[in-house]
């Protein structure tokens, strides 16, 4: 299981400061609560998986294509962080939505429920 802190963020009352490996966020409490229950459920395996389920909690939706989410070198690896991203996606609990013409680059996963 990847490590991560969710701590009190002093500048904001109602704001909880959420940090593991490479990013810090400052969101709402709601917002890390419902990220909690995801990461239970889910329960991701790398800072990367994790960094989707923050998006998830926070926005409700995830672009469902790996490369919008890779840059530099990782690129080569897309077919991989492809099947990453379908497989935490499936153990979240999010529903795949095509893209409005049946477009993969305009797909998203979208949160159902409240991420109970």
């Amino acid at each position: 299981m990847v490590r991560y802190r969710i701590e009190p963020y002093r500048g904001k009352p109602g704001f909880v400061s959420i940090s593991a490996g490479r990013f810090t966020v400052i969101v709402t409490s709601e917002v890390a609560q419902r990220f909690e229950r995801l990461v239970r459920r889910a329960r991701p395996r790398g800072w990367w998986q994790l960094r989707l389920l923050l998006e998830l909690a926070e926005y409700g939706r995830v672009k469902a294509k790996a490369a919008y989410w890779v840059g530099g070198r990782a690129v080569a690896y897309a077919g991989s962080y492809q099947r990453s991203l379908d497989a935490i996606m499936e153990r979240a609990g999010a529903r795949y939505v095509p893209g409005p013409r049946g477009g993969e680059w305009s797909a998203y996963y979208e949160l159902v429920g409240d991420g109970e």
